[in-house]
Order: C-alpha cells, then structure tokens, then sequence
C-alpha cells in the first residue's frame, strides 16, 4: 500500500479530490492529511469524494501548523470537522506525535478510538520507541514514522509490519530554475513487501518540511512522475520555462512554456507517462492554450504521481 503524506492546503486537497476514485479496489492508496488551515471547505471537498468512492484517509486530528498553531484555532477546526472524524468508515484517526504531546494523551486517544483503525504520526522521539510498542501493542495502529524522529528504533521496537517510513523522496531545489532532466525518485513500490511492510510513504513531489511562503514567480516548473517498468522504479522528470528570471515575463506565460515542453516529451515518448487525471488536465489545458495556474500545478503533479503509482502496486 502507498500513504501519500499531504497537508491540507488548496491544491493537496484537490488533488485528493481529483484521484478519491481511482485510489485501488480494494483500496490500496491511502491518503494522509495533515489539516494546515481552520476552514475546511477544500477538505470538506476530498473528504467527501473519497466518502462517495467508499475510501479511507488518515486524518491528523491534532494539528499544529501555519494557521492552526493556536488552541483556540484548534479547537474550531475541531468542531467544524467533528462529522467527518467520526465517520468509521471513512477517517482512520491520527495522532501526530510531537514535542509536548504525552504518553498520556496517546493513551487517551487510544481510548477514545477503541475498536477504529488509526494512526500514529511520530514526528519527535519524546515517546521512547519502548513505550510507544508498549502502549499500541495489540491495537489496529499503523506508525508513521518521520526522517525527524528515528524510524529505525521506531520501527524495531514496533515491527516492520506496524510501520510506515515517511521519506522525503523530493530533491528540492532552492530555485525552481535549478530543477533539470529527469531523476529517480523510488525504490519502495517493489521493496516494501521484501521488507515485510505493509506500504510505503512519501510527500509525493513536494518537499516533505512544510513552507507557507510564497513569492514572484521566476522560473515555472512542472514534475511529472513516470515508473520504470523494469524495476517499477519511480522517477520525475521536470520541465521547466524558458523565462527564470524574477519579475520578467509573465506568469502564464512562464506556465505555458513548461507545458510546452512536457507536450514535446509526450510526443517524444508518448507512452513515459501513463494516463492520470492530473496529465489528462495538462493535455487538455495545452489543447487550448490555457496555462495552468501555480495551484492547479501542484494539484495536476500530486494527483498525477499518486495515479502513477497506483498502476504499480
């Protein structure tokens, strides 16, 4: 299985929305999300497509960042999602481990939850990985566990078959005029099951350390994930504008110039990237000359490299 590790931002919730029917059946893609904003519209929005398509996501119910920092803003996202988390069927709950979250309070979430399949994101080792096995043991837990926390003794003292990696599989670059050709990008579709885990995780084609900023577009980029059929490896390959400089040119433009690109790969290799919701939508805006936008990219690139996958599990 395949736990793609999202926050809940416009473009990752759409995205979300965008795939919620083509996720395995059975299910075999489940979405983690990480709520980053108090209004739930746009997760409203994937959470009930995925509803609708009979999936399952993973939802931090203790969120912490961007514009849930304080207990006040928590608590409203709280209220306002109280349906969904209580929809067995649809919300596996999770709770992120984190500096000033407390053996207590995991013993209390597990309480809360008797009976539901829920998850554990370890973010921090304040939970020694002893006590963490102690508490969850015998429980329909799945652990996440964080580059930020120590997977390795974390998945020992749970069990492979109880942990999920998180990896930051996305080398980021500083500028996006810095992206160039294509690369591998993982392994983990045809190792996990030798490993003798149930899935594997990443932060699809965004850096796994969440960042709000934002800025003047100098150069536009778009990842496009494709796999290896040799090895079900998986790589991405960039196309980015010919304009990258700041403050020159247009962003549509800049937009448009990378989707020319991709057109000229797609007609080059026209069997590299299989058919997503994501690439259809490029093909599509192409057709008319419409650029994308830098939102819609995100979400074209997210819905694209988790449908990519999806046809190699």
């Amino acid at each position: 299985m395949y736990f793609p590790y999202l926050y809940g931002r416009q473009g990752e919730t759409r995205a979300i929305e965008d795939m919620a029917g083509r996720l395995g059946n059975p299910q075999a893609i489940f979405p983690i999300i990480e709520p980053v904003v108090e209004n739930i519209p746009d997760l409203s929005r994937a959470l009930d497509a995925m509803k609708t398509n009979g999936n399952s996501v993973y939802l931090i119910v203790n969120p912490s960042r961007y514009k849930l920092e304080t207990t006040d803003a928590v608590a409203r996202w709280t209220r306002s999602a109280a349906a969904y988390i209580a929809d067995v069927a649809l919300v596996r709950p999770t709770l992120e481990l984190r500096t000033g979250v407390r053996a207590a309070d995991l013993t209390t979430f597990l309480t809360a939850n008797a009976g539901r399949e829920v998850g554990v994101s370890v973010r921090t080792s304040h939970i020694a990985p002893s006590v963490l096995a102690r508490i969850t043991s015998g429980l329909p837990v799945l652990h996440f566990l964080h580059a930020s926390a120590d997977p390795a003794g974390y998945s020992s003292a749970v069990g492979a078959s109880r942990a999920v990696e998180v990896r930051d599989s996305f080398r980021a670059e500083v500028r996006n005029a810095d992206y160039s050709g294509e690369e591998i990008f993982t392994i983990a579709p045809s190792r996990f099951a030798m490993e003798g885990r149930v899935g594997f995780s990443d932060y699809t084609i965004l850096p796994g350390k969440f960042n709000a900023s934002g800025g003047p577009l100098g150069a536009a980029v778009i990842h496009m994930s494709f796999a290896d059929p040799s090895d079900d490896s998986i790589w991405v390959q960039h196309f980015v504008s010919i304009e990258t400089r700041q403050y020159q040119g247009s962003q549509p433009s800049k937009l448009m110039e990378a989707m020319t690109k991709l057109d000229a790969q797609v007609r080059t290799t026209p069997g590299r990237f299989v058919s997503t919701t994501g690439f259809a939508s490029y093909q599509d805006q192409f057709s008319k000359r419409s650029p994308t936008s830098p939102t819609y990219n995100k979400r074209q690139q997210i819905s694209h490299h988790v449908e990519t996958i999806a046809t190699v599990l």
